[in-house]
């Protein structure tokens, strides 16, 4: 009887040691960098700049940021990419919130409900002023 209650409990204990192992080996594993959103860098319309970081120009799209400040909600903010409208997750810079300004941007889109309609919803990874 012993020898099964002291296997159970070291079956117990390995399997829980384990668990908490992964855990923190996938944490530190999937650790997304993300781009500064408040980087504020001005760009002509090649894409080109002193120091491009880690942003490379072929993954930025051009973009106009539409904002209205007579709407008190969360789509009083929203960028224009050709004829798609996306809706920013978090709030830009107060650097970027100029009624149609020329950005350069990229974004990686989410997978939730739009708030703003006919909108896609995105995060910003990165944002930089577009000179014309």
């Amino acid at each position: 009887m012993k020898l099964i209650k002291l296997t159970l409990g070291l079956l117990l204990f390995a399997s829980l040691y384990s668990c908490c192992a992964k855990k923190k080996d996938m944490t530190q594993k999937d650790h997304k960098k993300t781009y500064p959103v408040n980087m504020v860098e001005t760009m002509n319309s090649t894409g080109t700049t002193k120091d491009q970081g880690n942003v490379a120009v072929k993954d930025l799209k051009k973009a106009v940021v539409i904002y209205n400040t007579s709407k008190q909600t969360p789509c009083n903010t929203l960028l224009k990419v050709g004829d798609v409208l996306l809706e920013p997750m978090h709030e830009l810079q107060p650097d970027f919130l100029h009624d149609q300004l020329p950005v350069w941007i990229k974004y990686h889109p989410q997978r939730r409900m739009s708030r703003c309609g006919n909108t896609q919803p995105v995060e910003i990874l990165f944002i930089k002023k577009r000179t014309e």
